[in-house]
C-alpha cells in the first residue's frame, strides 16, 4: 500500500526531524526510539518512517526489512538490560502509525503473560485424545 501523507502524525514528525528524539536504530525505512512510558527498562519501539496506519498497510516488501530491524533492536536492548527473554506487540492505536513494542523480560518483572500457557496445555492434551 501506499503510505498515507499526515501532517499532524507525531511519529511522522519524529522521523522527519521537526520532533527531536534520540534513534537506538535507523535503517533506510524505520527508526527505533526508547518508549517515554516503558513497561520494563529498555521498552522501545520500531516504527516505519513511513505513515502505516496498521501492520497490513505495511508493504510486503518491506517486510524482510522490519524484521531485520526489530531483530537489531531487540538484541541491542537484551544487551544493555542483560534482558532474559522479550515480548513483541504490534500498535496503532495510541498514536494511529503502526509501531512495534519491544518489551525486554525478566524473570520477577511483575508482567503477567499475555497467553496462558496452562490453558494451551489443558487444549493440546484434548486434542491428543
Amino acid at each position: 500500500m501506499k503510505p498515507e501523507n499526515n501532517t499532524e502524525c507525531l511519529f511522522c514528525k519524529i522521523a522527519k526531524g521537526e520532533i527531536k528524539s534520540d534513534f537506538i536504530y535507523e535503517d533506510d525505512n524505520f527508526f527505533a526510539i526508547y518508549d517515554i512510558d516503558p513497561i520494563t527498562p529498555g521498552h522501545a519501539m520500531v516504527i516505519p518512517k513511513n505513515h502505516y496506519k496498521t501492520f497490513i498497510d505495511i508493504p510486503n516488501t518491506m517486510g524482510l526489512e522490519l524484521l531485520d530491524a526489530i531483530k537489531k533492536v531487540t538484541l541491542k536492548i537484551i544487551s544493555e538490560t542483560q534482558a532474559e527473554s522479550f515480548n513483541l506487540m504490534v500498535v496503532g492505536e495510541d498514536v494511529s502509525h503502526v509501531h512495534i513494542h519491544v518489551i525486554p523480560r525478566k524473570k520477577g518483572d511483575g508482567i503477567k503473560p499475555l497467553v496462558n500457557l496452562n490453558r494451551i496445555a489443558q487444549v493440546s492434551e484434548k486434542a491428543e485424545i
